[in-house]
């Protein structure tokens, strides 16, 4: 048990006044916090939603191992499209097994707010679908879009710190989609970062950082093969198949 006063509202206040415990430098916490707390949309973002915001942040997926991806047809709207739900199993847990089902209640209760999957795909897409995949089977939703979870596994072809704030320190501020002066997308691509598991250091732009409307080459920094990325690669080909399949 947890005791009282471990609720939304405190884990922020506490966040708040500790922060700066986390240097902006160093930890990479603190700037996917501040990833999206430094959004304009904060301001006017009512306190409950920032509560629950840090709360997803943190309570993040450690101890799953995902077992079956399964994809589906959906024929809502003017043309078909894929989706991907997932199952998987629980690896051993510290946590006892209160804590464990109150966790998975609160995330199933906030995934079923409609509101909250709007803010989710708003402010936090890849994030938001990559729970889709994970929970939306229990809620009866329809599951991620595949092309969204394909986007969050497929390597980036630019990427790069920012120039000033807590960016300059995150190599990953760059790895992001390409869109004109009316915010229409120009060139897409993927969120992976390929590397070595010893190369710790921010880097400076990557070469293809400056495109505008010419899909680079592909660079790459490191690859470790491992059997995670492995199994995605497979993922990706067999989401693949499906889009091909409904072209025909």
């Amino acid at each position: 048990a947890l005791g009282n006063g471990y609720d939304l509202a405190s884990a922020y206040d506490w966040w708040q006044t500790h922060k700066e415990q986390f240097p902006l430098k160093t930890s990479k916490l603190r700037r996917v916090v501040e990833s999206f707390f430094s959004q304009k949309a904060k301001h006017v973002t009512p306190a409950v939603k920032l509560h629950t915001a840090l709360w997803g942040f943190t309570q993040i997926d450690v101890g799953i191992e995902w077992t079956a991806f399964e994809f589906h047809i959906n024929r809502t709207g003017p043309s078909p499209w894929v989706t991907v739900t997932a199952s998987f199993y629980d690896l051993p847990s510290i946590e006892d097994d209160a804590e464990v089902l109150r966790k998975t209640e609160w995330t199933l209760k906030q995934m079923a707010n409609l509101t909250n999957r709007k803010l989710g795909e708003t402010f936090a897409t890849s994030a938001a679908h990559y729970a889709r995949m994970k929970v939306d089977s229990a809620l009866g939703f329809p599951g991620a879009n595949a092309d969204k979870i394909v986007k969050l596994f497929s390597a980036a072809d630019w990427w790069g710190p920012g120039e000033d704030g807590w960016s300059q320190w995150d190599d990953t501020w760059l790895c992001t989609d390409k869109k004109d002066a009316f915010g229409r997308m120009v060139v897409e691509q993927g969120r992976v970062l390929w590397r070595l598991a010893s190369d710790t250091q921010v880097h400076s732009q990557s070469q293809t950082a400056d495109c505008s409307h010419h899909v680079p080459p592909r660079i790459f920094v490191g690859v470790t093969w491992v059997p995670a990325v492995c199994f995605a690669s497979f993922l990706l080909l067999l989401v693949a198949y499906f889009v091909d399949r409904l072209s025909l």
